[in-house]
């Protein structure tokens, strides 16, 4: 496989996208105590959303990449091979058009400029792009937006997202639709998501798509489902033929605005709110189902976790870190691992996808 010229300097991987696995793997296997499978596919063009920096290059020019690591210096990557050709297309007309308009790029250190990010989402079917300019003031964004809106043939829908912020954050808190539908409809699995690009979406669809169906082995008819950190909701829709209700929890109000635009049966509901909000729904659930951020589980659902009896758990985990940890809790209050699958939902990058099935008699 072609290495890029930019490999090792940007902060988007850490080994040749031919490696058979991460580093991060020996230490997976290590843990449990029995053989676990490793799924990966498509190490090339499997990235549907990404989020580059917008700051100047070398050249004093606006230009689209990723930061050096351990720095805020920017690294072009055009032609990258894990993104969908689509972003690449996407981000060199976007740059090619900043040029023109004599836009200026986010300066950091000055806090000056205007555009700071843009983020991209591919249309799995029309290989259309749902684009999210964030920008420290809306004229100069919505400029580029007309003329980035003229090639209808690359784009879904054209967004703004204000950040006036001096901190690091990527994001702000005004969303703006300026071109076209304002939700990317998506297939996951078995359901069709409407996307808001403020909610929480896999980049790695096609093998995001292997893990449901694992998960989904692991359902029984009629299940009552509880699931917690849902997102839009798109594990609990793609299982609904399984279930007979499912609560979900979930903090982030536009993967709830996704979730209803998506639709959904009456059995199910969505509860907006922090992950220990769920310790209320524990007793009425066959089944719960984690998918919790890098920092892993909420200490006070972890205890209600541990002190529950004759339940099953599926915890799908982001950070091996924190999965060790709860994994570890979960063992010593008589949780039974049942099976095992990991994931290189991010092949190039020393990072893991756990799908784990437990059981508590």
């Amino acid at each position: 496989m072609k290495t890029c010229a930019h490999f090792l300097e940007c902060s988007g991987c850490a080994h040749h996208l031919d490696a058979k696995e991460p580093a991060l793997w020996r230490r997976v296997k290590d843990f449990f105590d029995r053989p676990i499978p490793l799924i990966l596919e498509n190490r090339s063009g499997w990235r549907m959303r990404a989020r580059l920096a917008i700051r100047k290059n070398g050249l004093g020019s606006g230009a689209l990449g990723l930061f050096r690591r351990n720095s805020h210096d920017l690294i072009e990557i055009p032609n990258c091979l894990a993104h969908h050709p689509a972003i690449n297309r996407a981000a060199a007309f976007v740059q090619k058009e900043m040029g023109r308009l004599q836009i200026e790029p986010y300066d950091e250190v000055r806090q000056t400029g205007s555009l700071r990010y843009a983020q991209f989402f591919v249309c799995r079917e029309s290989g259309l792009v749902q684009l999210s300019l964030v920008s420290q003031e809306k004229r100069a964004a919505e400029l580029l937006a007309e003329r980035l809106w003229s090639q209808r043939d690359l784009w879904h829908s054209i967004w703004v997202n204000l950040n006036t912020s001096k901190s690091n954050a990527i994001l702000g808190s005004e969303w703006i639709c300026l071109f076209g539908d304002p939700f990317l409809r998506q297939r996951i699995g078995k359901s069709q998501i409407a996307f808001h690009p403020a909610s929480f979406s896999q980049a790695h669809l096609s093998l995001f798509d292997k893990l449901l169906e694992k998960v989904e082995s692991w359902v029984e008819p009629n299940t009552r489902l509880l699931e917690v950190y849902a997102g839009a909701g798109a594990i609990s829709l793609h299982l609904a033929p399984r279930l007979s209700s499912s609560v979900l929890v979930e903090e982030n109000p536009y993967s709830h605005l996704s979730y209803l635009e998506s639709g959904a049966p009456c059995s199910f509901s969505y509860h907006l709110g922090d992950a220990k909000e769920a310790v209320s729904f524990l007793d009425k659930a066959d089944l719960i189902l984690l998918d919790p951020p890098r920092k892993g589980v909420d200490p006070q659902l972890l205890e209600a976790l541990a002190a529950a009896d004759k339940k099953q758990l599926i915890y799908i985990s982001c950070s091996f870190d924190s999965f060790e940890r709860d994994a570890k809790q979960l063992m010593a209050s008589g949780w039974e691992l049942q099976d095992a699958s990991g994931y290189w939902l991010f092949p190039g990058a020393d990072h893991i996808e756990l799908a784990t099935y437990w059981k508590k008699s």
